[in-house]
Formats: C-alpha cells, sequence, structure tokens
C-alpha cells in the first residue's frame, strides 16, 4: 500500500513539473506550442512595431490561421482595431518537429494612448488557442518635452521676477512718482534748489543701484527720496519764508563788498543754505542764519562807526588802520571784534577830544578880539572850558559830549559878539568846523581765500565692462544648466516612467508644466535659504 502511494506521487509530481517547463516554454495545444505565451507592445503613436511568434508542432498541422481581435482598454471605452494588427503568415501547414517564425506587426498610426489588452486566436485542424496581447502607447517626447521646458522656464521666469523683477519694478514705480512730482513743483525746482539737488542725487543712487541689482540699496535710497520729499511738502510755506530771508542776507551781504570778513558771512550763510534738506524742520534753518545777521548788524555798526572817526581831521589815520583790521577779521572770533570795537570807540573819543580842544582854542582866540568890557566877562568862562576840554577822558563819552555842548554854544555867543562889535567875523589863523563826511584814501581790502566747500555727494566707482559680461554670461548659463536638468528629471520621471503617457490627455501634460514650475520654484527656495545660511566654502 505504501509503495503504490509513493508511485502515485511521483507521477503527480512528474505532471505539474511536465505542464510547468510547458507553460514557461510557451502556450500548448494539443500538438501545437506557441512562444511567447504572450505578447507585450510599448511603443509611440505613428509608429509601428514587430513582435515575433515562434509556432512549434509536435504533430503535422494544417489550415493553420491566425486571427487578430480588436484590443480593448482598462475600462472598455478605447479599442485598437484589429486592422492595427497584421500576421504574415509563411504557410498554413507545419510538419511534425517543425518551427514557423510568424511575424506580428502593430501598426500605431491614429491609435488614441493608454493601455489595450486583447488575444491573437490562433485556429488548426478544428482546433484553436489564444494568445494574450498587451499593447501601450503613449505620445510622442516632443510635444511633452516642450511643455516641461515651459513649466521650467515659467518657474524660473517667476521666481527671477520675484527676487529681481518685482523689486526693481516696485522702486521704479516710486522713483516715477517721485519724477512726476518735482516736475510739478515749481517752487522746489525755483527757490528750493537744495532740496531739488539732494532728492535727485537720491534718485541717481536709486538708478545706479539699479543697474548694479543691489535692490536693498535702491529700495533704501528710494526711501530717502520720499521722506525727503514729505519733509520738503509738510514745510513748504515755512522753508519758502527762509528761503526768501535768505536771499535777502545774501543781498545785503553783496552790497558790503569783497573782504574777507564778508566772504566768511557768505561761505556760511552757503553752506546752512546747502544743508537745508538735511535739517528737521524749517526753524532750524532759521536759528542757523540768526548768528550770520548779527555778524552782519555788528559789521555795518562798527564800519559806520570808523566811518565816523575817518571824518575827524586827527582820526583819519587811525580809521585805515583799525578799518583793515575788521575786514581781515573772522566773524567767529567774538574776543577779537570785541577789541576792535573797543578800540574803535576809543579812537573816536580821542578824535572828538582833540576836535573840543580845538573848538577850545578858537573859543580862545575870538575872546581875545572882545571889547575890554566883554573880554573880562568871558575869559573865566572860556579858561574854565579849556580846562575841562584838556581834562576829557576818552572813555567818558557822555562828559565830552557835555562840554563839547557848552563850547559850541559859548562860540555862537562870542562870535555873535564879536560881529556885532567890528562888524565883521573873525575867523582866526587855522580855526573852522572840523567836518563830518565820507572818508576818502581808505583802500578796499583783497579777498582772501576761504575754504573749500563741503563735499555731500562722493562719486560711485565705474563698473568695469569686462566683469558686466562675464556676470551675465554666467547668468544665463546657470538658467540654461537649470532649464536643462531640471526639464530631462521631470521628463524622465514623468515621461519615461510611463508607458501610456498622454492616455489622460492635458492632464498629463498639465502634470509636466506643473512639475517643471514647482520644481523651480523649489529649486530657487532652497537656494535662497542656503544663501541664507552664509555657507562659507573655504578657500
Amino acid at each position: 500500500m505504501r509503495k503504490l502511494f509513493v508511485i502515485s506521487l511521483c507521477i503527480a509530481l512528474s505532471l505539474l513539473w511536465t505542464a510547468s517547463l510547458a507553460a514557461q516554454a510557451g502556450i500548448s495545444g494539443q500538438g501545437l506550442n506557441v512562444s511567447p505565451r504572450q505578447l507585450i507592445v510599448a511603443g509611440m503613436r505613428d509608429q509601428r512595431e514587430t513582435r515575433v511568434l515562434l509556432i512549434r508542432a509536435d504533430a503535422p498541422v494544417a489550415n493553420l490561421r491566425i486571427v487578430p481581435l480588436d484590443l480593448s482598454g482598462p475600462k472598455g471605452d478605447k479599442f485598437l482595431p484589429a486592422d492595427a494588427i497584421g500576421v504574415e503568415l509563411p504557410a498554413t501547414t507545419i510538419p511534425a518537429g517543425g518551427l514557423l517564425s510568424v511575424p506580428v506587426t502593430f501598426n500605431l498610426a491614429g491609435a488614441r494612448s493608454g493601455q489595450f489588452s486583447g488575444e491573437l486566436l490562433i485556429t488548426y485542424d478544428e482546433q484553436s488557442l489564444s494568445v494574450p496581447v498587451n499593447v501601450a502607447v503613449k505620445d510622442p517626447p516632443w510635444f511633452a518635452l516642450a511643455v516641461l521646458v515651459v513649466g521650467v522656464g515659467l518657474g524660473i521666469g517667476v521666481s527671477t521676477y520675484r527676487a529681481q523683477g518685482r523689486p526693481r519694478d516696485e522702486v521704479l514705480v516710486r522713483l516715477g512718482q517721485i519724477r512726476t512730482q518735482m516736475k510739478a513743483d515749481a517752487d522746489l525746482q525755483e527757490a528750493g534748489v537744495p532740496f531739488y539737488n539732494r532728492i535727485d542725487a537720491y534718485l541717481v543712487d536709486v538708478e545706479v543701484a539699479l543697474e548694479a541689482q543691489q535692490w536693498e540699496k535702491a529700495q533704501q535710497a528710494v526711501l530717502e527720496a520720499e521722506n525727503l520729499w514729505v519733509r520738503w511738502r509738510r514745510g513748504r510755506p515755512d522753508w519758502l519764508v527762509q528761503i526768501e530771508y535768505y536771499d535777502t542776507l545774501n543781498a545785503r551781504l553783496k552790497d558790503l563788498g569783497d573782504v574777507f570778513y564778508v566772504n566768511e558771512i557768505k561761505e556760511a550763510a552757503r553752506s546752512a543754505h546747502r544743508a537745508m534738506p538735511t535739517l528737521d524742520e524749517p526753524g532750524l534753518f532759521r536759528a542757523s542764519l540768526e548768528p550770520l545777521a548779527r555778524y552782519i548788524n555788528d559789521f555795518i555798526a562798527l564800519r559806520e562807526r570808523l566811518t565816523a572817526l575817518a571824518a575827524t581831521k586827527t582820526g583819519r589815520a587811525t580809521a585805515k588802520t583799525l578799518q583793515q583790521r575788521l575786514c581781515t577779521l573772522s566773524p567767529l572770533n567774538s574776543a577779537g571784534f570785541q577789541s576792535l570795537q573797543a578800540e574803535v570807540e576809543t579812537a573816536i573819543g580821542k578824535a572828538q577830544i582833540a576836535q573840543i580842544r580845538e573848538k577850545a582854542n578858537q573859543l580862545a582866540s575870538l575872546g581875545a578880539n572882545l571889547p575890554d568890557t566883554q573880554a573880562l566877562e568871558w575869559q573865566s568862562k572860556i579858561a574854565a572850558l579849556q580846562t575841562r576840554a584838556a581834562d576829557l577822558s576818552p572813555n567818558d563819552a557822555d562828559a565830552y559830549l557835555t562840554v563839547e555842548g557848552e563850547v559850541d554854544a559859548a562860540l555862537e555867543q562870542v562870535k555873535a559878539l564879536t560881529l556885532s562889535a567890528s562888524g565883521d567875523e573873525v575867523v582866526p589863523r587855522g580855526a573852522g568846523e572840523a567836518a563830518f563826511g565820507t572818508p576818502k584814501g581808505l583802500p578796499q581790502m583783497e579777498s582772501w581765500l576761504s575754504g573749500p566747500p563741503t563735499i555731500y555727494v562722493q562719486s560711485l566707482p565705474e563698473k568695469v565692462a569686462g566683469a558686466r559680461h562675464r556676470l551675465s554670461w554666467f547668468t544665463w548659463l546657470t538658467y540654461a544648466v537649470a532649464v536643462v536638468f531640471l526639464a530631462l528629471a521631470g521628463f524622465v520621471e514623468l515621461y519615461g516612467g510611463r508607458l501610456d503617457f498622454g492616455v489622460n490627455g492635458i492632464t498629463d501634460y498639465f502634470t509636466l508644466l506643473v512639475w517643471g514650475f514647482g520644481a523651480e520654484a523649489t529649486r530657487a527656495s532652497i537656494a535662497e535659504m542656503v544663501q541664507g545660511w552664509r555657507i562659507s566654502a573655504g578657500k
């Protein structure tokens, strides 16, 4: 019994092994074997693909026929017609042990993309068997590659515009707005020249920064220009009033001549005018002009005192010397100005005293010509006035003004008495009124050279043409490499990895477009993040 079981098991295993070999070798029918057991075709539309069936006959075969059948899609909504499958059967009979190679051609012209399955029906001697057929059709690669390149290009365009174009356009819009407002403001162009020039300098910085693709620097420069423009507009009435006063001050300085003292004030006024845009409010500009006005008034007052001194006989030479010192004095030297002012007042006092003494001597000469009855009366008065005139001090202005008044009154009285006594006016030798007037012969001082003007805007370094060309080539080469590599990666993944690309129509192409766009956006984001890490590559 055990021996019978073992024999049965061996026979069963042998049958299974034989069936397995037959299955591996091909499809078998009664007296007919077909290899391969399944036809698999993958191709593109408008192509022709050929596969070969090998038929082996274990026994003589007659009336051999191969009939293609329609292939259908997975959902049954698409078909590859049987006419697209061509079978070139070289013979209809196969002798025992004979082999027959049968080419099977799949004409995919006009076929829709997708996967199709069906079978080839083989009939012979009133028997039949079937060979499974699977066909995958996809669209040609050129349009898919073009769509992918367009997607990558769109991604690069968006990334480039976001990184460069958008900041540039935002700055250009603001730049255009400021320039338009500047052209429309006549007061800014005529009176507010320092503001106009400073805003224009900021706008030049903006243009240079845009050319160098320094977006942050351009945004900062246009922000400075906007702040300055707002500062002008906010305080325009007060700025105009202060600028009008500045013009008045300049006109007064022009009338004062070309001397060092005046030139120093002129330069200080010009510096304050040029620095006006840096001030936060018009009141600060007024505060910078106020001391200049005081310097001008002090100069005019002291010059008038020197003119009075030069009108005297004894003070002309002293006035010339003191005026030279005034013209070479710096307005900022307040101690020197006060010292000179004191010397001028002292010199005026001395000249005035000399004039009083001369009048007193004239009075004495006139008194000697009076009749005896009147001479005795005036001798004591004249002697007292001479004594008081001799005791006068240059620093006691009140005293010598009082004495001068008394001497002038006595002169008038004595002259009247002398005229009534003799009938003629007696004028002693050397006597006469000291005339006050504009001095003659005072030389104009030469103009001293003041310090150079302050430089506010520094020149920008010139760009080297060769470096600009290299940067341009590097930028375009980088974009080209990015397009090639990203497009190839997406093409291999989305097109090459699918046998039925195009089966979903525009959806497959839209996937390529989105992949290219997203890949470039991701690359740009990663590159920006890595740049933010400031990783050093070393030397």
